[in-house]
């Protein structure tokens, strides 16, 4: 099992537990936060990795 399917089946079993919309709100905070963070210091992520 690669890493990204560890993940989604991570997020299945969270979004089962908390509710999807409440999943997805907690989702886009912490995208805004990256995004900032990125700002912030200058940081690159590349895609895909």
């Amino acid at each position: 099992m690669t890493f990204e399917e560890v993940l989604k089946q991570a997020l299945k079993k969270y979004e089962k537990q908390k509710g999807k919309e409440q999943v997805q709100e907690e989702l886009e905070q912490y995208l805004q936060y990256a995004e900032a963070e990125k700002r912030r210091y200058g940081i690159k992520f590349e895609e895909g990795v």
